[in-house]
C-alpha cells in the first residue's frame, strides 16, 4: 500500500472510474475531478495531498485545459501525465510548452498504465533530490565563500605542485596590500 494520492482529471466519467479502479488495486488513492476549474480548486484547497496528477488534455470547462496546467504548475510543484486518446499531433503541439512526464494513451494496458504512474512518480522524487542536493551545495559553496573572502586572516588557495597563487582573500590582500591579480 502506498500514501501517494493521484488526482485524476478527466472528461470522460467512465475511463475516469477504470482508471481509479486500477490505481486503487496498485494501492494509489485517488481523486476525480470533470473540468479544468474542479482541477485547479481541489488542487487550491488540497495540494497537500496530491503527489501526481492525470490529465485528459480535452477536459472541457469555463478555463482551457493548457491555461489551468499552466496555473497550477506555476504555484505547485507536481508530476503531471497527460493522458489522451490515440495521440494527435495538434495535442502534442498544445502540450510541448507543459513540462510533464509523458502521455498515456487512454486504449493502454492497465499495466502499462499502472508503470506509467509510478516511473512519473520515480522521477519526479530523484528530481526533487537532486534539486535538494544541488540547493545544498550551493550554500555550502556560498558560505565557504563568504568565509573565504570576508575573513581577517590571510587566506589563500595555492597550487601545491608549485606554490602559484590561484586565489586569495581580502585579508590577503590589506594585510599585505598586493592586489588579488
Amino acid at each position: 500500500m502506498t500514501d501517494k494520492t493521484i488526482l485524476i482529471v478527466e472528461g470522460d466519467k467512465l475511463f475516469a472510474e477504470s482508471e481509479s479502479k486500477w490505481l486503487n488495486s496498485a494501492g494509489y488513492k485517488t481523486k476525480q475531478v470533470f473540468t479544468s476549474e474542479d482541477a485547479i480548486k481541489i488542487i487550491d484547497s488540497k495540494k497537500d495531498e496530491i503527489d501526481l496528477i492525470l490529465w485528459d488534455i480535452t477536459v472541457e470547462g469555463k478555463i482551457d485545459s493548457i491555461d489551468a496546467i499552466q496555473e497550477i504548475l506555476e504555484k505547485n510543484d507536481f508530476p503531471l501525465l497527460f493522458v489522451s486518446s490515440p495521440f494527435e499531433k495538434e495535442i502534442i503541439e498544445k502540450t510541448k510548452s507543459i513540462f510533464s512526464y509523458g502521455y498515456i494513451q487512454k486504449n493502454v494496458d492497465e499495466s502499462v498504465f499502472v508503470a506509467s504512474v509510478k516511473t512519473a512518480l520515480l522521477l519526479h522524487d530523484r528530481n526533487k533530490k537532486q534539486v535538494i542536493k544541488e540547493r545544498d551545495l550551493l550554500l555550502t559553496k556560498e558560505k565557504f565563500s563568504k568565509a573565504f573572502y570576508n575573513s581577517l586572516d590571510i587566506v589563500s588557495i595555492n597550487r601545491l605542485s608549485d606554490g602559484t597563487y590561484l586565489d586569495v582573500n581580502n585579508g590577503f590582500v590589506k594585510i599585505l596590500g598586493y592586489t588579488p591579480e
